[in-house]
């Protein structure tokens, strides 16, 4: 399954320019069980630096298949 291409416009200089980046970021539990559950893009403007996160769906099995790796 490939990600829809994205369009951006920065809303603090309005360049169209931009990178983004997958983050992975553990919930309550998951530092416990070293799993990562909440997944974020983070978009950044390549003129000023002005970052916008945007949380992503994660998935049960995503979760299960970091637990598995983990042990």
């Amino acid at each position: 399954m490939s990600a829809e291409p994205i369009s951006y416009t920065c809303t603090r200089c309005s360049n169209p320019s931009f990178t983004t980046e997958d983050l992975f970021l553990a919930g309550k539990w998951g530092r416990f069980f070293d799993m990562q559950s909440k997944k974020f893009t983070a978009v950044m403007c390549e003129n000023c630096g002005y970052t916008e996160f945007y949380r992503q769906q994660g998935s049960r099995a995503g979760n299960i298949l970091d637990l598995l790796a983990s042990g």
